[in-house]
């Protein structure tokens, strides 16, 4: 009898510890099966709104999601590009002084949104800039400043007021010929913000978008840790500024050091001063963070032209904080992002330069 309930005992052990082993492995499976969902990665580029853009996406899914993130940026570019003939400005800018043009409802929307930040900045930030943009043709490689008769002429035909839009009829109408829009203060900042939207309907958690200087972060990084966006040095190539750490945060940055030309011993870059129709002067760099990829592309533009005082409380003012860089080198971080700043550190994330 004793002998029979030894072995008695010795099978439910020898069973118990089956069991145990085969949980350890069930364990370890679904461990791993999780780390291997979570960790699952896929990086891609394209090039979209005249500057390349780069998405990292981890998760479920990570490759199909990192390409419908990418397409998201061509299908954009083909509405809102000031240099598509066939993209819903190029359309509008063609029928200037003519008549309206009929556009997606995105592309009413965004400019509605855009007019509307342009009279908030006092028209330091115009979406009909177009004119001085073609002028001084930087991106195409000017090397020279335009005469300035020829400033104060295309200057004549920037005016955010005399933009006529019909939001419910998803019409434009720039009611002379000559007027543009020019949405390079908004676009990419859209474009990144739609393709976050996009990832997180698609159940992705962790993602880095970089369009040219606007880096969304989406969630945190794959251990749990926040991203660490590296700001570029305006005047050292290769060199960071510093790092900024972000969960849930778009990083956008305007700064002088990308699309310029030196000449008589003087920049001259690309983000213009509407009312002057010269190159803004003041600071190198303007690096807005929050949450909107949108309002802080805007919001970016719109300090650098207002200047090292006016344009961090303008960004304050609308919810968000700044970091700058004045024209003589001094960094000045807003107190909401001095605990998320470290100086002159290597970056581990995207470089925050607006190209």
């Amino acid at each position: 009898m004793e002998d029979g309930r030894t072995e008695g005992t010795r099978r439910r052990l020898t069973w118990l510890a089956a069991a145990g082993a085969l949980g350890l492995v069930l364990v370890a499976a679904v461990a791993l099966y999780s780390w291997a969902h979570r960790t699952a990665r896929f990086s891609g580029s394209t090039f979209a709104m005249d500057t390349l853009v780069s998405v990292t996406v981890y998760g479920p899914r990570a490759v199909e999601s990192g390409r419908a993130a990418l397409a998201e940026f061509q299908r954009l570019d083909k509405l809102l590009s000031a240099y598509r003939s066939d993209s819903d400005l190029g359309r509008v800018n063609a029928a200037a002084g003519k008549e309206a043009a009929r556009v997606s409802r995105e592309t009413v929307e965004l400019v509605a949104l855009a007019l509307r930040y342009a009279a908030l900045s006092g028209g330091k930030f115009d979406p009909t800039v177009g004119p001085l943009v073609r002028l001084w043709g930087i991106e195409a490689g000017r090397a020279e400043p335009p005469a300035p008769g020829e400033v104060e002429e295309a200057r004549r035909l920037v005016d955010y007021r005399r933009v006529m839009v019909d939001v419910p009829g998803r019409r434009l109408y720039l009611p002379e010929p000559g007027m543009a829009l020019d949405l390079g203060g908004v676009a990419k900042g859209y474009a990144a913000e739609r393709a976050v939207e996009l990832l997180r309907q698609r159940g992705v958690k962790s993602a880095l978008i970089d369009a040219g200087g606007n880096i969304v972060a989406l969630g945190a990084r794959p251990d749990g840790s926040p991203w660490r966006i590296g700001l570029r040095h305006p005047r050292r190539p290769g060199e960071v500024l510093g790092v900024v750490e972000v969960v849930n945060r778009a990083v956008v940055t305007s700064g002088d050091y990308e699309r310029y030309f030196e000449a008589g011993g003087r920049r001259y870059h690309h983000l213009l001063d509407p009312a002057a129709g010269y190159p803004a002067e003041g600071l190198q760099s303007v690096t807005v963070v929050g949450p909107s990829s949108t309002v802080a592309d805007i919001l970016s533009t719109a300090a650098f032209v207002l200047g090292p005082e006016r344009g961090p409380a303008f960004v304050r003012k609308h919810g968000m904080a700044a970091i700058t860089v004045d024209a003589v080198g001094e960094v000045r971080v807003a107190p909401e992002l001095e605990r998320a700043w470290t100086p002159d550190a290597p970056s581990s994330g995207g470089q925050g330069d607006r190209t």
